[in-house]
Parts: structure tokens; sequence; C-alpha cells
């Protein structure tokens, strides 16, 4: 990714460091970083995060002039830690505070600059992967939901997506034309042993959402799927697997608080993420299951088919995960609130009065939080440990 880098110098006599020192360090940022970094003209006006480096002391009054024509709440500050640069970026750190403004501010080498600057660098892309991104729900929330719902208003400010509300009855209309795209996915689905009719009627939804989700410029959604069960006799297990093993995020139960949550782990880290309950909780050993009928087919070593656990009946998921360390998050539906953790994925337990993926977790953050601080009943849990990141993603955007 492209980021413009506004290079600040000072207006006393002799303050303007030599271009080629200028661009060498550039260069060098965007070796380590992995990002190109350029330094932007004069004129230009930052959008949405302002990345100025100051060349020297002296340069603060230069960020006031940036700042006065402009409306960005979010300000990084590099420099090299010589000369009086730092002083001049403690100054504009105090600017900044003074009215509002989020800042960080980077100092010293190419190399100790560039591992603070990455993960800012990532929630830049962040931002700039969600502004726009348009989140459909597909019904409003199983009637079981009953804590507040997302803010959307909020959110919208906070991450720049949009929303919109369609009908379920529009996906059932879809669902009528009776058809899916074939992949590599879908026959394997279909090559595991069970009910054929069943599992084309999943497969069916899956191909009804993806037409939804195309007519409509869906980048999300959310699905209020328990009522399918009784409307065109299909849950939706299998359809939100492969949404979520192809990079579309979609949610169960009309959860659009969980959804958001979703939407930012799979953004951060690159992979999907698995929508479950806790089911079982071990305060002594800090250890949840955590269990769901869906699952990104991408995200297990293997998995069967089997039914809908609530109805058993229809085709549901049951995926088996690596032990390894995961991450466990959710986000409050005004997104002001976050429960996350990494942790350890232990086995794979098979309870029979559970839904049929689970996963057995070790948290390092306590999980009675998740009482004291509530956040809702659904998570998200991905493979790999980015708790530290999520926090630092969360702080900086809020």
């Amino acid at each position: 990714m492209i980021h413009r880098i506004f290079v600040l110098y000072s207006k006393l006599p002799g303050g303007r460091t030599p271009e080629d020192e200028v661009s060498a360090y550039l260069s060098r940022l965007s070796a380590e970083t992995g990002d190109e970094l350029q330094k932007a003209d004069a004129a230009e006006t930052p959008n949405d995060v302002a990345i100025v480096f100051a060349a020297s002391g002296g340069t603060a009054s230069c960020l006031k002039e940036l700042y006065a024509r402009c409306t960005v709440k979010h300000w990084i500050i590099l420099n090299q830690g010589e000369g009086n640069a730092l002083s001049a970026s403690m100054q504009m750190a105090t600017f900044l505070h003074e009215r509002g403004a989020m800042h960080q501010v980077l100092f010293g080498s190419a190399e100790v600059v560039a591992s603070q600057l990455k993960p800012y660098l990532a929630i830049i892309r962040i931002m700039s992967e969600l502004k726009g991104l348009k989140i459909g729900a597909i019904g409003a929330p199983s009637d079981w939901l009953i804590a507040n719902d997302t803010d959307r208003a909020a959110i919208s400010e906070r991450f720049g997506v949009t929303f919109a509300d369609l009908s379920v009855q529009e996906l059932e209309e879809a669902y009528r034309e009776g058809h899916y795209e074939e992949m590599p996915l879908t026959k394997a689905i279909l090559s595991h042993s069970f009910d054929e009719a069943e599992t084309r009627k999943s497969l069916n939804l899956y191909g009804a959402l993806k037409r939804v989700c195309e007519k409509n410029h869906l980048g999300a959604l959310s699905l209020r799927c328990f009522d399918l069960l009784g409307s065109i006799q299909t849950a939706g297990c299998v359809a939100l697997a492969l949404l979520n093993a192809e990079g579309i995020a979609a949610g169960c139960e009309g959860d659009m608080p969980s959804l958001i949550s979703m939407l930012l782990l799979n953004q951060l880290t690159g992979q999907p993420s698995f929508m479950c309950n806790p089911s079982e909780m071990d305060l002594q050993r800090n250890e949840m299951i955590f269990a769901h009928c869906t699952l990104p087919l991408n995200m297990a070593d293997s998995f069967t088919l089997t039914t809908h656990f609530e109805s058993d009946s229809s085709v549901a998921v049951c995926g088996i995960l690596p032990a390894g360390p995961v991450t466990v998050f959710k986000l409050s539906a005004d997104g002001t609130r976050f429960f996350v953790s990494n942790g350890m994925l232990l086995d794979n337990p098979n309870r029979s009065g559970l839904c049929r993926t689970q996963i057995h977790v070790r948290l390092e953050e306590d999980v009675s939080n998740m009482f004291t601080n509530p956040v809702g009943n659904h998570f998200l849990v991905c493979r790999g440990a980015f708790a530290q990141q999520m926090q630092t993603l969360l702080r900086f955007i809020q």
C-alpha cells in the first residue's frame, strides 16, 4: 500500500534537512515496513490518517498549519530522534492532545520506527478496506438476542461502513431459483456421505446468498437463519461456512454486533473467524468450550456433515481445528467496549448436548470478564495470537 508522508521543515535559518537524507530515511522505512512511503506535496491534504515526519526542530508550527486545513483525527509523528526533532514532536503531540486528536510519536532509526509503524500501517489498510463496505442485514436479529443491536451511526462513523436492510423473503425468492456455482469446496461437501437431497438444499441456499450479495453489492451479511428452517426447510450453516471460506464475512442469527466483530478480526488477521457460543466455562482453569453449527471450511483440518443441533434436521458442519494459538474477540454493540484474549486451542470435544463444531480453549485473559463486562452471547475465534494487534487497532480508532 502507498502512504503519503508530510515532511515538515523548520522555518528557522538552516532548518531544512537535505532532501537526499529525507528520501533515504523514507526509503529505509519502506523497505522495513513492506509498504511504500512517499513524500507528499506541500499542497496536499491528508485523508483519514496523517503521517508527518519532523525533519528537525522548529517544525511544530508546520503541523499547526497542516492541522488547520484538514479534518484528520488520527496523527502519526515520525522523527529520527536527532537534533531537536524529538522536542518538536512533543510540542506537536501536546497541541493535538489539547484538541482531542489521536496521536502517536515514533522516533529513532528507520529500523526502530518501522517496527513501531507497521501496526499503524496495518490499521490504515484496514480502515481503507472497510471504508464504503456495504453490510447487509437479511432479516432482524433472532428473538433471543435481547441486548442492544449495533449502533449503526457510531459504527459507520468509526469504520466507514454502510448498512442495508434486506428481507428474508428476497433470499427465499432467490433460493427458489434452485442453483449454485460449483467450486472445489461445494464438490468437497457433496463428497461427504450425508443425505444428498438435504445437502443440495443447503448448497442452493449458498447460491441464493451469493446472488443476493451480488445484486445488493454486499461485502458482508448477517442472516436471520432460524426462520429458514420453517420457510424453505434448510439451515444456513453450510451456506455461511462456504461464504466465510470465500472471504465474505457472514454471520448467523441476525447478530450484527458479532458480524462487525468478525469483519474487524478478519481484516486484521487476513483470515476467517469462527462465530460461536461460549458453551462451557471452567473458572479455575480459565478454559472455555466454544461451539456452533457452522465454521469457515478453510479453518478446519477436516470436517464432516451432520444435522443442525437445535432442530436435528437439515445440514450442519462439524469441523476439526488443529491445536495451537488462537484469538478470542468480541466488540460491544456500540463499539466502545470489547473482550479480546490470546489463547491455546487444546482439543475438539464431541459433546452430544452442544452445537456441532466444538473447540476447547485455554485463555490468557480472565474468562470471568465475560460476565463482569459482557459483550453478548457470541464470540469470534481465529487461528493465531492477535490480541495485542486488536487492542492497538481499537485504541487507535476509538
